[in-house]
């Protein structure tokens, strides 16, 4: 008889180690309340949210070209508005801004802001059309002195114009 009959067989467990990613199986956190109420918003159908989703984004060159070959035009001194039927229940925007408007900062300001102000006046972008924003050479020369309600009224004067 040997020696290691007589001991008990102990099997040792294998622990984890906790720095080792994968080994337990994922599971997602939870959402917070932030995160729910806007998987909430997304869900109801039929009533304005104020979120930019990709899908109201022009991004693609043809539907930029779309827009400009096809589409009508309105202005003022300050933007040029182009807008044309795209054949979704939903509006898109687009916005253009060269490079002669200005330093970095003041095309980011402006871009940020007409965003704003179509993520919160979705009501007066006509349902179902692309709308194409260019800054003109006198909003350029006038920025620094404009502030946010400025640019968004000369919008909203633009948006009147538009005929269905």
């Amino acid at each position: 008889m040997s020696d290691e009959e007589d001991l008990p067989t102990f099997k040792e467990e294998e622990k984890e180690d906790p720095r080792l990613f994968g080994q337990k199986e994922y599971t997602r956190r939870q959402k917070g309340p932030q995160e729910q109420e806007e998987e909430r918003s997304l869900e109801t159908d039929g009533v304005m949210s104020e979120r930019f989703p990709k899908r109201e984004r022009l991004r693609l060159k043809r539907d930029f070209e779309n827009v400009f070959e096809n589409g009508k035009v309105v202005q003022n001194d300050f933007f040029v508005l182009f807008y044309t039927e795209n054949g979704l229940g939903y509006p898109r925007l687009g916005i253009v801004v060269k490079r002669k408007f200005g330093k970095a900062w003041t095309r980011n300001k402006l871009k940020r802001w007409v965003r704003e102000i179509f993520r919160r006046n979705k009501a007066k972008f006509k349902e179902g059309y692309d709308y194409v924003i260019i800054p003109r050479k006198k909003l350029s020369e006038n920025f620094n002195r404009m502030d946010y309600w400025f640019v968004k009224r000369l919008i909203e004067e633009l948006l009147e114009r538009v005929e269905a």
